[in-house]
């Protein structure tokens, strides 16, 4: 199995199993993570994610990470994740440098003339855009992790889709 597909395959076997919980979402069953990420995809879809493409996530280790990083999975995007912590610069260069199209974050920061969402505008009903996922390809691109520039400027480090086997 794709690990894009894990989301729609447990909402059609255990429905109403705990899925995703936090403290500010509350906790999503199995369906109701499925059906945010249809409407996150569609969102998402509509600012340019689509195979090829990167979407950068700069948020904090919550429900709405997750949530962005299958819904940018879903359409064959990769993601980049940004730390939430570093100084504008550094998410303006890992954004910059990796080629993000749809940065997705708490607080808005991301390089100057580049459209920012935040987790609330993934939640909103967006019509036009097709949310039908991409054939699972285990070559796609999947994360696409910076290195932490401790020698040299950070670097992209890419590795492929991950796969899950039963």
């Amino acid at each position: 199995m794709h690990v894009a597909s894990l989301p729609s395959e447990r909402a059609g076997t255990r429905p109403d199993k705990p899925c995703l919980s936090d403290e500010t979402v509350g906790t999503l069953t199995n369906q109701a993570c499925a059906a945010r990420l249809e409407t996150a995809s569609r969102a998402l879809a509509t600012h340019g994610a689509a195979r090829g493409t990167v979407a950068a996530v700069r948020l904090p280790n919550r429900v709405n990470t997750v949530v962005t990083l299958f819904t940018a999975w879903r359409p064959g995007a990769a993601v980049t994740p940004v730390n939430p912590a570093p100084a504008h610069g550094e998410t303006e260069y890992q954004i910059t440098d990796s080629t993000a199209r749809v940065p997705v974050t708490h607080d808005g920061l991301s390089p100057e003339g580049v459209t920012t969402l935040a987790p609330e505008h993934l939640a909103a009903p967006c019509a036009g855009a097709d949310a039908d996922p991409a054939e699972p390809d285990l070559d796609d691109l999947a994360p696409l992790v910076g290195t932490s520039g401790t020698t040299a400027p950070p670097k992209g480090v890419n590795s492929p889709t991950p796969a899950l086997t039963r």
